[in-house]
């Protein structure tokens, strides 16, 4: 007795039948070419395609599609064409192939229409009719003693200039390097990229006060124009409306009145309280620069003593919380950070127009972690004073702190075109390169930054950063010797030279270079496990940045184009940890992205 009933030899056959018709029309084969040829494709397209050479994600989409139709073409041919060789009076093939085409070319059309390319941030400088630098104004006064009023001045004027939309106007903290110089106005022009450069001198005797100011082009070296002004002391500040004025005029460009109003807000009623704030500003930017306690001790009192004197004196405050802000990041005093925040909020009330009070409220929101409020503040800054070199380059660092490194460049290359001897803008934006994986960019920039300072270590540590993604392993290791000259004992340094050995597959040499005292979760280090092949180690400690990044330095690390575009974490991307751990930053940096992208 059958115990499969009578119907299981029928079944059997009709399996077998559906199998031997397979091999027939050689499907089996076909599908198994299409599994094995399609898995290869959809890798390339996700792993070089979009995470190297950051295509738009919808390439996977169009991909399968594409795939998924020429599996099906392929089908209905074998099957048919193969099929009995009686002649058909309607040939099934030729109706549903073309259709399929169709759909699959209509579908592919509708998911590149929705496609968003990368912009190229190269693009994003602009291009410039008319540009100027003002140099440094020169004390003509027989003591010599009116630094002050110079530096305000020149400060005040470029200022004012700023307020011409169609004028690119140098920021004070690159051209203030010209101050004493001997070159000429050509080869200035040529270093600054600008066609027109501003002197000036000041004379004070008693109450009064002369101005001499000469405007030259630079292409040729010939006076444009000249002016002389006098006026008592106290009509200091109408003086530098007028010299900017007169220049506006001369380039046929407009003043924006209603910015010109808001600007004359920023000029302090008190005149003695203007001098004491520029003595505080001075010495604000040394204590920056030297980390020297005599510089914050005379930047605060002055900057308290030009409150006293004028107690609405918004800028005042904002350079106060700017102070505070530059001890806080250094030494995370919580009492900076109270000071830092009670200064900026008073500055914002006081004067809520100023680009320069907005940049304070952004940082005071950044730091309590207030994002959306923070970008609010950093957008008000642009929109207020969006051809301010220093409202790009925190904007731009508020942006790269996110990890939305694309658009923090946008800004950096601002900053650097209005202030191209600014070191910082060339690091950060080379930093932003770096994370989304356009190393031969951020090579550009590093070498125009080194013909500057050859010197600056962090500099040569960067650069040594990209040769390493580059696999230009020579270059790599030469400038982490020329970093070592300057600050042999660098931490930063050990652990590049570190990252060298890893990559050259000395393993043991590269691990004896990591001490305790490191951050384990730097970006050296979760570099140098992944490639000695520590994967589960590489894993926790870029979870550890994850987490403690922002806390411990003020910064989202890890972020989801730099996962995708190092190179060295390709040997986890196979790892289920670091699948659910990419998988969870890529929403992550959608949602910013959506958020706060559009800055």
């Amino acid at each position: 007795m059958s115990l499969g009933g009578p119907d299981r030899p029928k079944k059997e056959n009709l399996f077998s039948n559906f199998l031997r018709q397979l091999k027939e029309h050689r499907l089996i084969e076909t599908l198994a070419a299409f599994i094995g040829g399609g898995w290869l494709i959809l890798e390339f397209v996700h792993w070089i395609l979009i995470d190297h050479y950051h295509f738009p994600e919808k390439t996977l989409d169009i991909t399968f599609v594409s795939l998924g139709s020429a599996l099906l073409c392929t089908i209905l041919w074998r099957w048919f064409q193969t099929s009995s060789p009686n002649p058909r009076r309607i040939r099934v093939e030729l109706i549903f192939i073309p259709l399929i085409i169709l759909f699959a070319l209509l579908f592919d059309s509708y998911l590149f229409l929705q496609m968003k390319w990368p912009q190229e941030e190269v693009d994003s400088r602009p291009v410039w009719k008319n540009s100027i630098a003002v140099l440094p104004f020169k004390d003509l006064s027989p003591k010599q003693n009116q630094e002050i009023f110079c530096e305000g001045m020149t400060d005040d004027v470029i200022t004012k200039l700023g307020s011409i939309a169609e004028l690119k106007v140098i920021s004070p903290t690159s051209s203030g390097l010209y101050k004493d110089t001997r070159k000429p106005l050509t080869k200035i022009g040529e270093e600054l990229r600008v066609s027109k450069i501003l002197e000036g001198s000041l004379q004070t005797e008693k109450d009064n006060l002369r101005v001499n100011v000469k405007l030259t082009d630079t292409r040729y070296g010939f006076s444009l124009w000249s002016e002389n002004y006098e006026a008592k002391l106290t009509s200091y500040f109408q003086i530098e409306d007028d010299i900017a004025g007169d220049i506006s005029r001369q380039l046929q460009l407009q003043l924006i009145e209603s910015d010109a109003e808001r600007r004359k807000k920023r000029e302090p009623a008190n005149f003695e309280a203007y001098k004491a704030y520029q003595s505080g500003r001075i010495a604000e930017r040394k204590y920056r620069d030297y980390r020297q306690d005599k510089d914050f001790e005379t930047s605060r009192q002055m900057l308290e003593a030009a409150i006293k004197l004028e107690p609405t004196y918004a800028l005042a405050y904002w350079e106060l919380g700017n102070l505070y802000e530059a001890r806080y990041v250094r030494e995370n005093e919580p009492q900076d950070f109270d000071l830092m925040g009670q200064y900026f909020r008073k500055s914002f009330e006081l004067n809520p127009g100023l680009g320069e009070t907005n940049l304070g409220l952004g940082w005071l929101y950044f730091y309590t972690g207030e994002m959306d409020l923070s970008y609010e503040s950093f957008r008000r800054a642009v929109v207020i004073d969006g051809q301010n070199a220093q409202v790009n380059f925190d904007v731009g660092s508020f942006l790269r702190s996110l990890g939305l490194y694309s658009q923090a460049i946008k800004h950096y290359l601002r900053a650097v075109d209005l202030d191209p001897f600014s070191i910082r803008a060339y690091l950060n934006c080379a930093d932003s390169y770096f994370y989304l994986g356009k190393y031969q960019n951020a090579c550009q920039l590093l070498e125009q930054a080194l013909a500057l300072e050859p010197d600056n270590w962090r500099l040569h540590l960067c650069l040594a950063r990209q040769w390493l993604m580059l696999g230009e392993f020579e270059g790599a290791e030469k400038e982490i010797q020329l970093a070592a000259k300057v600050s042999a004992a660098s931490p930063a340094v050990r652990r590049h030279q570190a990252w060298l050995w890893a990559v050259r597959g000395e393993k043991d040499k590269a691990l004896s270079l990591i001490v305790p005292s490191d951050r384990f979760y730097s970006y050296e280090i979760t570099s140098i496990y992944a490639l000695v092949g520590q994967k589960e180690e590489a894993i926790k400690y870029i979870e550890e940045g994850i987490a403690v990044g922002f806390q411990e330095l003020r910064d989202f690390l890890y972020s989801y184009p730099f996962l995708v575009s190092n190179p060295y974490y390709a040997s986890l991307k196979n790892e289920p940890a670091f699948q659910r751990l990419l998988a969870r930053e890529k929403k992550k940096y959608e949602i910013k992205e959506k958020k706060y992208g559009n800055l």
